[in-house]
Protein backbone atom coordinates (compact mmCIF):
# COMPACT_ATOMS: atom_id res chain seq x y z
CA UNK A 1 0.00 0.00 0.00
CA UNK A 2 1.72 3.23 -1.14
CA UNK A 3 2.02 6.02 1.04
CA UNK A 4 -0.77 7.91 -0.33
CA UNK A 5 -3.05 5.75 0.15
CA UNK A 6 -4.77 4.54 3.21
CA UNK A 7 -7.26 1.55 3.87
CA UNK A 8 -10.61 2.46 5.70
CA UNK A 9 -12.27 -0.24 8.00
CA UNK A 10 -13.40 -2.36 5.49
CA UNK A 11 -13.51 -0.32 2.77
CA UNK A 12 -11.79 0.44 -0.44
CA UNK A 13 -8.65 2.38 -0.88
CA UNK A 14 -8.72 6.14 -1.03
CA UNK A 15 -6.20 8.45 -2.90
CA UNK A 16 -5.41 11.17 -0.70
CA UNK A 17 -7.53 13.53 -2.08
CA UNK A 18 -10.71 11.21 -1.84
CA UNK A 19 -9.05 10.20 2.49
CA UNK A 20 -9.19 13.98 3.19
CA UNK A 21 -13.12 14.46 1.84
CA UNK A 22 -14.37 11.45 3.75
CA UNK A 23 -11.99 12.91 6.93
CA UNK A 24 -13.76 16.62 6.62
CA UNK A 25 -17.26 14.58 6.27
CA UNK A 26 -16.44 12.09 9.24
CA UNK A 27 -14.57 15.17 11.29
CA UNK A 28 -18.27 17.52 10.55
CA UNK A 29 -20.58 14.58 12.07
CA UNK A 30 -18.68 13.39 14.97
CA UNK A 31 -20.32 14.51 18.60
CA UNK A 32 -18.32 16.69 20.78
CA UNK A 33 -15.35 15.45 22.78
CA UNK A 34 -14.98 15.93 26.21
CA UNK A 35 -11.06 15.97 27.57
CA UNK A 36 -10.85 15.32 31.58
CA UNK A 37 -7.09 16.55 31.86
CA UNK A 38 -4.86 15.94 35.32
CA UNK A 39 -3.36 19.25 35.68
CA UNK A 40 -0.11 17.88 35.17
CA UNK A 41 -1.01 16.41 31.70
CA UNK A 42 -2.50 19.76 30.98
CA UNK A 43 0.43 21.67 31.87
CA UNK A 44 2.85 19.07 29.78
CA UNK A 45 0.53 19.07 26.76
CA UNK A 46 0.80 23.11 26.54
CA UNK A 47 4.17 22.75 26.61
CA UNK A 48 4.24 20.52 23.86
CA UNK A 49 1.78 22.98 21.51
CA UNK A 50 4.04 26.15 22.77
CA UNK A 51 6.94 24.04 20.59
CA UNK A 52 4.27 22.94 17.32
CA UNK A 53 3.32 26.99 17.59
CA UNK A 54 7.02 27.78 17.19
CA UNK A 55 7.09 25.51 13.76
CA UNK A 56 7.09 28.19 10.64
CA UNK A 57 4.31 26.81 8.59
CA UNK A 58 1.70 26.13 11.74
CA UNK A 59 -1.01 28.26 10.60
CA UNK A 60 -5.29 28.51 9.86
CA UNK A 61 -7.24 26.27 12.25
CA UNK A 62 -4.36 24.16 13.60
CA UNK A 63 -2.16 27.39 14.79
CA UNK A 64 -5.97 29.39 16.18
CA UNK A 65 -6.46 25.83 17.91
CA UNK A 66 -3.57 25.90 19.79
CA UNK A 67 -3.84 29.35 20.78
CA UNK A 68 -7.35 28.36 22.28
CA UNK A 69 -5.81 25.52 24.02
CA UNK A 70 -3.13 27.74 25.79
CA UNK A 71 -5.67 30.40 26.46
CA UNK A 72 -7.61 27.82 28.32
CA UNK A 73 -4.99 26.07 30.54
CA UNK A 74 -4.00 29.82 31.43
CA UNK A 75 -7.59 30.22 32.65
CA UNK A 76 -7.31 27.19 34.10
CA UNK A 77 -4.13 27.98 36.26
CA UNK A 78 -5.22 31.90 36.61
CA UNK A 79 -5.25 31.64 40.90
CA UNK A 80 -1.23 29.42 40.16
CA UNK A 81 1.47 31.94 39.44
CA UNK A 82 4.37 29.77 39.61
CA UNK A 83 2.83 27.82 36.84
CA UNK A 84 1.60 30.82 34.49
CA UNK A 85 5.23 31.60 34.71
CA UNK A 86 6.81 28.73 34.06
CA UNK A 87 3.78 28.91 30.74
CA UNK A 88 5.27 32.49 29.90
CA UNK A 89 8.80 31.40 30.05
CA UNK A 90 7.75 28.61 27.78
CA UNK A 91 6.51 31.47 25.31
CA UNK A 92 10.63 32.48 25.05
CA UNK A 93 13.01 30.97 23.44
CA UNK A 94 15.35 32.42 25.58
CA UNK A 95 14.50 29.68 28.13
CA UNK A 96 14.71 27.23 25.92
CA UNK A 97 17.59 24.06 27.25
Amino acid sequence: MGDDQVRGLGGPLHDEAQLLADMARELQAAPLMALTLRPETAFALAGVVQLALRHPDLAGTPRSTAETFLAGVREYFASAPAVLEALRRGDDRAHDR
